[in-house]
């Protein structure tokens, strides 16, 4: 596991970890809070662009460094649209060899999903290297730990093999 860094949610008493994806251009978390808190992801950790899985939006990114994506964590699975939008903007930002931010509220649900989703994709990264590299680079004792996850992560699949027989 590789704790980069550590962020807040105002009103909350815990720091939320955002986590590296392996050796990936990938860093997992929560959400962006301030625009002090974008300097220091942008100039601190190298961050060129935010994908955001949560409602309300980030504070502080600027126009053009954010994909709003939201989607709640019930359980239901990734739509292919919402996984086209995720994937799309990862690729174009992923070519200017920039390190991603994918966050949901605390980075253990929605967010690794997403970053599969562009190891997969994106990145062409097996589903084994994937799964593993999630697991064993996350904070909470892995990615795939709960009902969520795993249906996140099931739905993910689906796609990525009907993408392949298109």
């Amino acid at each position: 596991m590789t704790v980069l860094a550590f962020g807040e949610i105002p009103g909350e008493p815990t720091l939320i970890p955002r986590w590296k994806a392996g050796g990936f251009p990938i860093l997992i978390g929560g959400p962006v809070v301030s625009a002090a808190d974008w300097v220091g992801l942008s100039s601190g950790l190298g961050v060129g662009h935010v994908i955001c899985l949560t409602d309300p939006p980030d504070v502080g990114v600027p126009e053009g460094m954010l994909t709003h994506a939201p989607r709640a964590d019930d359980g239901e699975p990734f739509n292919a649209e919402h996984l086209e939008r995720i994937t799309k903007a990862a690729n174009e930002w992923i070519e200017r060899d920039s390190l991603l931010y994918v966050h949901c509220w605390i980075g253990r649900s929605r967010s690794p999903s997403a970053a599969y989703a562009i190891l997969r994709a994106v990145l062409g990264v097996s589903e084994a290297c994937a799964t593993a590299t999630l697991n064993h680079s996350s904070p909470w004792g892995g990615w795939l730990v709960g009902e969520n996850q795993l249906a996140y992560k099931a739905s993910i699949d689906r796609w990525l093999a009907e993408r392949k027989t298109e």
